[in-house]
């Protein structure tokens, strides 16, 4: 990012994320897509930085080539998760990669009987499936699905490597970094 690379941020919402990321390193370009167009108009209004720009698409029609795809929050509620996966692994540039950022979840029902999980799946059945259910796909994730979902997910759409990153004041959110 330092020295200079192209990335997607999909799901961006308001663009937070993409601007921050757009601040922090001038020499990298970010694109930011969401499927809400209101949020698209949002992020447009709120942004001055020549190395960012924003686009009204979800992330299975998402176009480009990028070296880094970005996903905060929100694969979890994408009513395709599936075909997003394959259209991120078309965009990457070889050697390219995925960081995923979604809520912390365990891979058994015993591993979620904690405040953590049990809270995410209230959310989970209010909103988030409420919005993945919304839209054409035949998997839907939610924010209790366990690692090994998203791991088969993502070496189904030709990913190489999955790793889950210990990142130990994330207590909230599990980190995965996808290889292509």
């Amino acid at each position: 990012l330092a020295a200079g690379c192209t990335v997607l941020d999909v799901g961006c919402g308001h663009g937070v994320s993409t601007r921050t990321l757009g601040a922090a390193f001038p020499k990298s370009t970010f694109r930011g897509v969401d499927y809400h167009a209101g949020s698209i108009e949002v992020a447009r209004a709120a942004c001055s930085l020549d190395n960012v720009t924003f686009a009204t698409e979800n992330a299975t029609d998402a176009g480009g080539s990028f070296d880094l795809i970005t996903v905060f929050d929100c694969f979890h509620d994408m009513s395709d998760p599936d075909a997003a996966a394959r259209n991120f692994c078309s965009l990457l540039k070889e050697g390219g990669a995925v960081l995923l950022i979604e809520p912390m979840a365990g891979e058994t029902i015993g591993e979620n009987a904690n405040i953590v999980a049990q809270t995410y799946s209230g959310f989970s059945v209010t909103c988030c499936l409420q919005c993945a259910m919304a839209g054409d796909g035949a998997s839907k994730l939610g924010t209790v699905a366990p690692s090994s979902r998203h791991r088969a997910i993502f070496a189904d759409a030709g990913f190489s490597s999955f790793s889950v990153v210990p990142v130990p004041t994330a207590a909230m959110n599990r980190v995965f970094y996808v290889k292509k």
